[in-house]
């Protein structure tokens, strides 16, 4: 657990921290930031928040160099992914959406000939195989051309109603030569507050989850219905919902919204305010999800091609790569139960795994933590001095007795970082992932580590940095 002074809800970013766009033009006092263990602390193995959003893309893409992507996604041991945007992900496959399944809404929804199952089938068995827990979105993807095609409101909830609860009988009891899959988590529709996603009133939307969510429950009693996955900008949009789920007394097994934010550890202070929103609703058992999250560009410099190239290298590259690494670490401290990454594969920046089906940055830092997790007998209490809240560390005991550091600092403030090494452990391992060293992690230059009895030291450039140091007992190999 990180004790430092300023908590998320107090957070006030420094001079250099990456939140406003002529952040880089201030130039600051060097930063000494340090890390101080607490191996007596005794605290559970560290949690896997390393869901994504969708998964392999279908076709051609993934046999891509050196690795086809489910091989690459496959090393990440992805506990869950939520789907959203797939059409997006698999282009010209009919997958995950009502629209897609069901494409003539028109057409008898008891007849299983109406309905297009194949390449969601084939979308998700790999999920199933790889042992990655699926959270299937109800609704569509997002439409930002201007025409909405498939994001209006059904034309009748009943019908739509029905139409998604066969969908779930194909994929948990084997209506249309389905399957009988554990697939326990459905979320009903996508950022109803978004325009792109939901062209009708919230309200509109309210009637929606009241209308599925009953006849849900109805039908699967022991399957989970949730919602209402409202956007960064959307707590009057969740405060409504609340209070309208509990004034009608509706079924909500899980609350999930979507998070972009400038810093890591405003995303981090988000999770508290959500998870106090749904609380003071009578909320309190109701796990707190976030499906989508991201470092968010500066929307307005979109308008502007080179610009827009700019920002896509920045949440793309070492930037965004720091802010997952900073965010995975505040995790696991924060009040969130799941918590999915946009995206696996998707262009515009925002995969781990890019366009070209290439490893970005951000896979590296997912690579780092999976390993860390999977290995995680118990974390080890740290204290972070002298750091904002867009710096995090987690620190965690290994299966065969090392300890395993990530460090994430989201700032481009040059300076240092001193570990003070636990006793009984020497450095085993120093690296690090930063503009010098992108896409991935490299081995530390020597003159930038300084030894000094019980504490490492290490040189911080000016930019976006994540630290991955591995301790071992002294005296082993």
């Amino acid at each position: 657990m990180s004790d430092k002074k300023q908590t998320y809800a107090n957070f006030v970013p420094d001079a250099g921290e990456l939140r406003t766009a002529d952040a880089q033009a201030v130039i600051p006092e060097p930063v000494a930031i340090r890390l101080v263990p607490d191996s007596k602390k005794t605290m559970p193995p560290v949690k896997a928040l390393h869901g994504v959003t969708n998964y392999a893309p279908l076709g051609s893409t993934s046999m891509a160099y050196p690795l086809d992507v489910r091989s690459r996604l496959k090393e990440l041991h992805v506990p869950y992914a939520y789907f959203h945007d797939d059409p997006y992900v698999s282009k010209g496959k009919d997958v995950i959406d009502v629209s897609r399944i069901f494409p003539l809404f028109h057409a008898d929804e008891t007849n299983p000939a109406n309905y297009l199952f194949a390449e969601t089938d084939d979308y998700l068995r790999p999920l199933v195989e790889d042992g990655v827990k699926i959270i299937y979105r109800l609704g569509e993807s997002i439409e930002c051309g201007g025409t909405c095609y498939r994001t209006c409101p059904p034309k009748d909830y009943a019908k739509w109603t029905r139409i998604c609860l066969n969908i779930v009988r194909h994929y948990t009891e084997g209506w249309a030569n389905g399957h009988h899959w554990d697939m326990t988590d459905w979320a009903v529709w996508e950022e109803p507050n978004n325009p792109n996603l939901w062209h009708g009133s919230f309200e509109a939307y309210l009637e929606l989850y009241k209308s599925i969510s009953v006849a849900f429950k109805q039908v699967f009693p022991r399957l989970r219905i949730g919602g209402p996955s409202t956007t960064t900008l959307g707590y009057r949009f969740l405060d409504q919902f609340l209070a309208f789920v509990k004034k009608e007394n509706l079924p909500l097994d899980f609350v999930n919204y979507t998070g972009y934010y400038l810093t890591p550890a405003e995303y981090l202070q988000e999770s508290v305010k959500r998870r106090e929103l749904v609380d003071r609703h009578g909320f309190v058992d109701v796990p707190l999800w976030c499906t989508e999250w991201h470092c968010s560009p500066f929307w307005h410099a979109f308008a502007d091609p080179a610009a827009y190239g700019r920002e896509r290298n920045r949440y793309g590259g070492t930037e965004g790569a720091a802010f997952a690494a900073t965010a995975l670490c505040g995790l696991q401290d924060a009040p969130l139960e799941r918590a999915c990454f946009y995206s696996a594969c998707i262009g515009g920046g925002y995969g781990l795994i890019d366009a070209e089906c290439r490893p970005t940055p951000a896979y590296y830092v997912f690579q780092k933590f999976a390993r860390l997790c999977n290995a995680s007998v118990r974390r080890i209490a740290i204290e972070i001095r002298n750091a904002s809240a867009n710096t995090e560390a987690l620190l965690s005991e290994k299966s065969d007795g090392m300890l395993e550091l990530l460090c994430g600092t989201f700032s481009r403030i040059e300076g240092s970082i001193t570990i003070e090494v636990p006793q009984g452990y020497e450095v085993h391992d120093v690296q690090v992932l930063d503009e010098m060293s992108s896409p991935r992690f490299a081995e530390m230059e020597q003159e930038r580590i300084v030894r000094d009895g019980g504490t490492l030291t290490l040189g911080k450039y000016a930019c976006a940095s994540v630290f991955h140091v591995t301790f071992r007992p002294c005296g082993g190999k």
